[in-house]
């Protein structure tokens, strides 16, 4: 399991709690399916048997979404 934890001051490191949720709703809409989990962080579950393609694949959706979140 991974964790990405969201915030909106790389200092403050302020809790990005809304943005979370436009992130994960925005993935999930493409087919990823990342969880929340406390305030603002979000996680990730591979399956073992992730290829390098599909590792890929999920990290471009993710950016994707955190560049139009952010």
């Amino acid at each position: 399991m991974l964790s990405i934890e969201i915030v909106k001051d790389k200092e403050a490191k302020a809790y990005a709690s809304e943005e979370q949720d436009r992130i994960i709703q925005k993935a999930f809409s493409r087919r990823l399916l990342p969880l929340g989990c406390g305030c603002s962080a979000i996680r990730f579950c591979p399956p073992l048997i992730l290829s390098k393609d599909d590792a890929d694949i999920a990290l471009s959706i993710f950016e994707k979404c955190l560049k139009e979140t952010m």
